[in-house]
């Protein structure tokens, strides 16, 4: 488990308490939730999780920004790389024809060919821990409130 540090936390390269204690708090807080999620545990949370995986492979493509701009393979092109997995074609692009099955090379091919700029997504995963970690620190900020009234 992790425990709260002596180790100063600066700000504009002071020291603050502010940030010290909030972090003890947050530290704190993300113990209990641990806590909590390990006494909760069943067999039957394996199950949905397994199950989550398997629906994952069937979901569509991710990156849909970014292959909105791309089409699949049509006529002789070939649909999979070496590798099995989709290629792309610039819907753009028809003497050469540009192709890629990753969408960071699809973003800069864009950026740089068609001068289009496409933000990446954030993933579920990413969303999901950004919401929690807003609602561990708006839990916290209240608890300091009360404390202080």
């Amino acid at each position: 488990m992790a425990s709260s540090s002596s180790s100063a936390i600066f700000y504009d390269g002071e020291p603050s308490d502010f940030f010290s204690e909030t972090n003890s708090e947050v530290i704190r807080t993300a113990e209990e939730l641990t806590t909590t999620a390990t006494s909760t545990y069943s067999p039957s949370s394996t199950n949905t999780l397994a199950n989550n995986i398997r629906k994952r492979k069937h979901e569509s493509y991710k990156a849909k920004s970014t292959w909105e701009h791309f089409r699949r393979a049509q006529g002789h092109e070939p649909d999979l790389a070496a590798d099995s997995q989709r290629l792309w074609y610039c819907k753009r692009c028809i003497s050469p024809k540009w192709y890629s099955q990753v969408s960071g090379n699809a973003r800069k091919h864009l950026a740089t060919a068609h001068h289009i700029s496409v933000e990446p997504e954030p993933s579920k995963g990413k969303k999901a821990r950004h919401e929690e970690l807003k609602d561990i620190f708006a839990r916290v900020s209240a608890q300091k409130v009360e404390k202080i009234e």
